[in-house]
């Protein structure tokens, strides 16, 4: 027997320092997606969020905690007396039931002190970059691990509020200390200014490397060369740029934005590397 749903999609994003999109009094746009999950992370303190409405008070997020947004539901951060540049850790996901077991309501807080989700998440991010054969299949598996720390913590705290959340007991310890792989180091470099990305020359010496050396390592151990990433790397911040826009224009915009030679172009990308054109992965968000 199933217990926990299918997952039928997921986008896994992460910036280990964030910069949010704001307007004069600190807000985020409103987030909304009519047929998705959202499992939202925030390392920083001093942030308020507001759900539903503008009418609806908003409250502290706390340092550490997760934020689960049901299909629909709608919300917004404030970011003005953030203390510092934070990660954020951001799923948005499909699945085939209507709930998550141990979830109730369109709005829940987790805390996770010992960032026992958060080093499942950052683990999937690391998984969803590889692209390597079977990686879908994994990062299923992942979320339903998270599902069932959910459940677990469910049966004995109650439901979850932003006045009562859920809190993760995690036993041994799970930060995280690896040094960064070649390939975390190049998407940093190249993320950073996604919109003028580096030349060979530039990231490899950024690197402290030689052009030939760099690209042997690199198709070495990720099987990717350098300028295929670079694509894929485009197409995930295109459907962040398709997302937080909406509506179909925006893919005219977003190729523009990208630096693509024309909509056409930018959608044959698009699908070659995601397996869907622009306007069928709005229409599935």
């Amino acid at each position: 027997m199933q217990i926990f749903p299918k997952v039928r999609h997921l986008n896994i994003c992460w910036a280990p320092e964030f910069v949010p999109d704001i307007d004069e009094n600190g807000w985020s746009i409103w987030g909304e997606h009519a047929r998705n999950w959202v499992l939202e992370w925030e390392l920083d303190e001093g942030i308020t969020c507001q759900v539903n409405s503008e009418k609806d008070k908003p409250f502290g997020w706390s340092s550490q905690t997760w934020h689960v947004y049901a299909p629909g539901e709608k919300y917004r951060v404030n970011y003005r007396h953030r203390k510092r540049k934070h990660e954020n850790l951001w799923i948005l996901f499909g699945i085939d039931k209507p709930a998550i077991p141990g979830i109730t309501g369109s709005f829940t807080v987790i805390q996770d002190p010992e960032s026992r989700i958060a080093n499942i998440v950052r683990h999937m991010y690391q998984v969803q970059q590889t692209g390597l054969l079977g990686h879908k299949e994994l990062l299923r598996y992942q979320m339903q691990m998270i599902m069932a720390e959910v459940r677990c913590s469910s049966f004995s705290r109650g439901e979850g509020t932003a006045e009562k959340p859920f809190t993760f007991n995690p036993t041994g310890e799970c930060a995280r200390t690896q040094e960064p792989t070649l390939l975390e180091k190049v998407d940093s470099i190249i993320t950073h200014d996604i919109y003028a990305p580096p030349s060979m020359e530039e990231l490899a010496s950024t690197l402290n490397m030689s052009v030939s050396s760099l690209s042997h390592r690199f198709k070495s151990e990720t099987t990717w060369n350098i300028i295929q990433r670079v694509r894929w790397l485009r197409i995930q911040h295109a459907k962040k740029l398709l997302l937080k826009n909406g509506g179909y224009s925006s893919i005219k915009n977003t190729a523009r934005k990208l630096g693509f030679s024309s909509p056409f172009y930018f959608s044959k990308v698009f699908k070659e590397i995601t397996g869907i054109s622009p306007r069928e992965f709005l229409r599935l968000s």
